[in-house]
């Protein structure tokens, strides 16, 4: 009796052994060989692995190509020339009480290029949590070039990275840097994984220094200019503060803003709050494409209730007004008033502007009217006041106009927020009853 219940027991018992160890041996040739490695990535769902060279559980793997696909607001992620030095896996990595499973240490992941492509979601649902199960560590994490989607690239991207830290509450980057245009910054950042997402971040911007303002800051005590960023709260509400200090110069004052802002980054209008104002402020500091200004004055962003518009204002001089050829910006003053609806964020209305152009001392003319900004399309109804546009830009004729303009833009980016596409190929028209006092040109249309 005790044999025959034995015999089926043993049976099953060795049945058991050897699928187990069948799956054993199936799973280590899948995670520590090239081959098993790349068979596995490539069965993951919305994922494209090219040019595989290591395996997962290896210390050191390469890929030519990662893709992959997110959906949504995160369309996708692609990344090229990514290299993974000293990778080791541990399970439990952070204690049986921990929120992650498995942990992954690497001392050096790097890439040539990550490009990420953000996308248009019209859904207004919030997670519960961007927490993962795995916790990722990288003593160092290096890219050459970050590209985000709307936003300038990214040089030189270095930072410690952790996803899961603190037992799986938080993701943190720290000892970040980049370079962007003409700006290094250096900053770190907390994000809490569970609602409402605790959020801090402290960043600091100085200029990228070119080997003549290298050796002329050699006896210098400071950069021309540095500016701190600040930001607390929780995604769902948090403070932004910004500073920027400059060194003022025989040629020009020196330059200061102050901002403040309120984010909401679910709500409609994420923007709830801005106060920012400028003293002498020069935005070909910050981009080479810009060009060279003396900006002072105050902006304004208020949000009053869910269901009250929200509205903005403009009120800024330019002290060194010159013309577009030669890299100034000819506008002397500005004052601009916005209003926007919640119930309708692909629309701004331009209640009124007033522009005030010129070169030097030499008077440009004058533009104002309203308009309205909506979707792809801005539509404008203004009043020339004695135009020149040879002072805007020494290509244009030496003429002077004065009276209505319609103008049309198309192929603009949407005031939308989450909307992020933007029409490939963009358009602008205008018609006019302007008068000039050149007598050959007659009332125009472009």
């Amino acid at each position: 009796m005790l044999r025959q219940l034995l015999a089926p027991t043993l049976i099953v018992l060795l049945v058991t052994a050897l699928v187990l160890g069948a799956l054993t041996l199936g799973a280590s040739w899948l995670l520590r060989s090239e081959g098993g490695s790349a068979w596995l990535l490539s069965r993951l769902p919305g994922v494209t692995v090219t040019g595989l060279r290591g395996a997962v559980l290896s210390e050191h793997f390469e890929a030519d190509r990662v893709h992959i696909d997110v959906g949504a607001r995160l369309k996708s992620i692609t990344i090229e020339a990514l290299v993974a030095d000293g990778v080791r896996w541990r399970w439990l990595p952070q204690g049986q009480d921990s929120l992650t499973w498995i942990g992954l240490d690497a001392k050096r992941l790097s890439a040539r290029q990550v490009d990420v492509q953000l996308g248009t979601s019209k859904s207004a649902r919030i997670p519960n949590s961007v927490g993962l199960p795995v916790v990722i560590h990288a003593d160092l994490a290096q890219v050459d070039e970050l590209l985000i989607t709307a936003l300038p690239p990214m040089r030189n991207v270095r930072a410690q990275v952790t996803i899961g830290a603190a037992k799986g509450n938080a993701h943190r980057i720290e000892d970040g840097s980049f370079d962007s245009e003409q700006v290094h910054v250096t900053a770190s950042a907390d994000l809490g994984t569970t609602r409402p997402f605790a959020f801090k971040a402290r960043a600091l911007a100085t200029p990228i220094a070119t080997p003549m303002a290298a050796a002329s800051a050699a006896s210098a005590a400071a950069p021309p200019w540095s500016a701190t960023i600040t930001s607390n709260g929780s995604l769902e509400r948090f403070e932004t503060r910004a500073t920027l200090r400059g060194r003022a110069t025989p040629q020009r004052p020196a330059p200061a803003l102050d901002l403040t802002a309120t984010v909401m980054a679910f709500a409609p209008w994420p923007l709830a709050a801005l106060s920012a104002s400028t003293t002498a402020l020069d935005l070909s500091a910050f981009s080479a494409r810009a060009p060279q200004t003396r900006l002072s004055g105050q902006v304004e962003v208020q949000t009053r209730a869910l269901d009250a518009p929200i509205s903005a204002t403009v009120h800024l001089d330019n002290q060194i007004p010159g013309r577009w050829d030669a890299q100034r910006l000819p506008l002397r003053r500005i004052e601009l008033n916005l209003r926007a609806a919640l119930n309708q964020r692909d629309r701004v209305d331009i209640s009124s502007f007033d522009l005030v152009l010129g070169q030097g001392q030499a008077d440009g003319g004058r533009l104002r009217g309203s308009g309205q900004w909506r979707g792809h399309d801005l539509l404008l109804e203004t009043q020339l006041q004695d135009l020149r546009p040879q002072l805007l830009d020494a290509r244009a004729s030496r003429i002077a106009l004065t009276g209505p303009l319609k103008l049309a833009v198309h192929g603009l980016p949407s005031p939308d927020p989450r909307v992020l596409a933007t029409p490939a190929a963009g358009a602008a028209s205008a018609a006019s009853a302007a008068t000039s006092n050149t007598a050959a040109v007659p009332p125009w249309s472009v």
